[in-house]
């Protein structure tokens, strides 16, 4: 993928680390993610720590409207395949699985969504806010919901897009009833290393895990750079401290995602050391608190 689309069918933008001030971030933000260090990539299956279960089954996919059919007890998420919808190489991992949604978020009340400002208008769109969009089981069909797992927006009580803060919060339709709201971290801001992971459902596939990361640069005001193996769709996804299990920030924004691979006409996914490329934006959970006065 070259740069991530605006969720809003603005266009596309893209961002250097030198150029990321806070006062010009929200409006270069939107480019895709990338492989730091080993691939980390996670299905829900795979996860033995109960704590990350539970994370992930209060994360939420952002899908557009149309790609939700069915009617009765069960929906059915539309989707293309993801190695075909990104030219993907057949070392590429995932390439068997499809692609439905373009933005994550995470449930931190009952009734709210904490995402990204890019993702969603000031005002409630047709996009629907679906659970359970996951690989609960190696055999589970992802792309079958319950009814029950699938929200739309009341009212945004929150966005915004300046100053290096992009994130919203969005009040759905109804309680959400069968799972309960994530932690989210009210402390000062959190030194460099400490460790992170998260959960998202990255280029649009169904949730993955992302972990052994850290955040790599603290300095800026209003978001943390860190190392996470995140992709384009990730946009709103939740970063949690890897001791407290607790919201530190949502993703923004980050590198481009695939690269062609030499002598083929193929791409394959970026890879990044720890250290190297620009890394991986998250707003930080402490910039939300201040513009919200607290009111999550």
């Amino acid at each position: 993928m070259l740069h991530l689309l605006l969720a809003l069918g603005a266009g596309t933008l893209s961002l250097s680390v030198a150029q990321a001030s806070d006062t010009n971030f929200i409006e270069q933000i939107l480019e895709p993610k990338v492989i730091y260090g080993e691939d980390d990539r996670q299905d829900l299956y795979e996860l033995n720590d109960p704590y990350r279960i539970t994370m992930a089954e209060s994360t939420v996919a952002l899908v557009k409207a149309y790609k939700v059919q069915g009617h009765g007890e069960r929906y059915f998420l539309k989707g293309s395949n993801y190695q075909k919808a990104y030219g993907l190489c057949e070392t590429e991992r995932f390439i068997e699985q499809d692609i439905s949604s373009y933005c994550t978020g995470a449930l931190i009340d009952k009734d709210k969504v904490l995402t990204a400002g890019h993702c969603v208008r000031n005002k409630c769109g047709s996009e629907k806010y679906v659970f359970d969009y996951n690989k609960k089981t190696k055999y589970k069909d992802a792309y079958e919901i319950p009814a029950s797992s699938v929200y739309s927006c009341k009212k945004v009580l929150h966005r915004s897009l300046e100053g290096g803060k992009d994130f919203a919060i969005v009040q759905l339709d109804r309680q959400v009833l069968d799972r309960e709201p994530l932690s989210v971290y009210r402390g000062q801001d959190l030194p460099n290393k400490t460790s992170v992971y998260v959960m998202s459902y990255l280029a649009g596939l169904p949730l993955k895990y992302s972990g052994d990361a850290y955040i790599r640069d603290n300095q800026p005001q209003h978001f943390y750079i860190v190392n996470t193996d995140t992709y384009g769709g990730s946009s709103g996804a939740p970063v949690f401290d890897e001791i407290t299990n607790e919201i530190i920030g949502i993703l923004s924004s980050g590198e481009m995602d695939f690269v062609a691979e030499p002598g083929s006409a193929c791409q394959v996914s970026q890879r990044c050391a720890m250290d190297a490329c620009r890394g991986e934006f998250v707003t930080k959970m402490t910039s939300i608190l201040d513009a919200t006065n607290g009111d999550l």
